[in-house]
């Protein structure tokens, strides 16, 4: 039985609003389902836009990041720089409590009351106390 047949529709009050209720139904479905497509498309535009934005502050996050740690390394460009490959940097007239000192001497512990003749003070050395 094809009930979208007008024959098969009675004239009837109930059947007609049954039929009227069907219709208004099937037409506020299609605009739901209509206006969620547009909704839909709108959001999918919207996470284009930020993932470009998105890709676009990483690439320029990536090129500051290249140029500072460009203009920090002293090594020539074609030298690869890697912080465990460095040697530390050493100050100078200082050092452990057994290094020597600028003039050669080495101190042994002195906090600075050293009593050998051209020692000098060792930073960071143990105190007397």
């Amino acid at each position: 039985m094809d009930a979208q047949k007008a024959e098969y529709w009675s004239e009837e009050e109930g059947f007609q609003a049954m039929r009227r209720s069907l219709i208004s139904y099937l037409r506020t479905e299609k605009d739901v389902v209509s206006n969620q497509m547009v909704r839909f498309q709108k959001f999918d535009g919207d996470v284009d836009t930020a993932v470009s934005a998105f890709e676009a502050a990483e690439q320029g996050n990536t090129d500051e990041l290249a140029r500072i740690l460009a203009s920090m390394d002293p090594q020539p460009t074609g030298a690869p720089s890697s912080p465990a490959t460095q040697a530390p940097s050493q100050i100078v007239g200082g050092g452990t409590a057994s290094s020597g000192n600028a003039n050669g001497a080495t101190a042994s512990g002195s906090g600075g009351s050293g009593s050998g003749a051209g020692t000098s003070p060792t930073q960071n050395a143990p105190s007397e106390f």
